[in-house]
């Protein structure tokens, strides 16, 4: 979950968002955050917790994931091009083979 309690990036109705920390009193293991990617307030059980991470960290994460995907990318475009070059060489082998069958044919009946 992507969630946050800074004031920064709760709709203007939450300004007053510690009211809604302390509105949780019943029990203190559970945490409302504002969960910003579903836009409403979720929350969760500090027991629960299994890492925490800071916005830096979620966006090198988020960069070193979209460098992988267009590393794949270029090396996927690489070998379809390479495959291509590699076809395109073996059409072009196969014409010239061809030819020189066709042409040693011609001689041989020429010579006959």
């Amino acid at each position: 979950m992507v969630c946050t309690l800074k004031p920064d990036f709760l709709p203007g109705k939450y300004e007053s968002y510690p009211e809604k920390i302390q509105s949780s009193g019943e029990n203190p293991e559970i945490i409302p955050v504002w969960d910003v990617e579903k836009g409403d307030w979720r929350s969760f059980k500090i027991s629960k917790i299994i890492r925490v991470s800071t916005i830096d960290e979620t966006e090198e994460k988020n960069n070193v994931e979209k460098n992988k995907k267009n590393i794949k990318k270029t090396f996927e475009e690489r070998v379809l091009e390479q495959k291509k070059k590699t076809e395109e060489n073996r059409l072009q082998a196969k014409q010239i083979i061809e030819k020189i069958r066709k042409e040693a044919e011609e001689r041989r009946l020429n010579n006959g």
